[in-house]
């Protein structure tokens, strides 16, 4: 999609979602809980998000990566919401 655009706007978009998933491992609470327990970190340059979770143990799952317009799809679609 973004490659299509401009010649390497691709590997950038790619960079920026491999520098996003960085700041998480080395900090994943610095991000706020959006809805329920997940976080979700925004990736710099580009409208798109990382969600995950960060589990008792610490660990950190990865849940996906959406564009801000599917954040209310998002919201709808979590397990155990009403």
């Amino acid at each position: 999609m973004y490659e299509s655009r401009e010649p390497g706007l691709g590997n950038r978009f790619v960079q920026q979602v491999r520098d996003t998933i960085e700041r998480i491992a080395q900090n994943p609470f610095q991000y706020q809980v959006a809805i329920d327990d997940a976080r979700r970190a925004r990736v710099r340059r580009f409208p798109y998000a990382v969600w995950y979770r960060v589990l008792d143990d610490e660990s950190v799952v990865i849940a996906c990566l959406a564009h801000r317009q599917d954040l209310d799809r998002m919201k709808r679609q979590m397990p155990g919401r009403d």
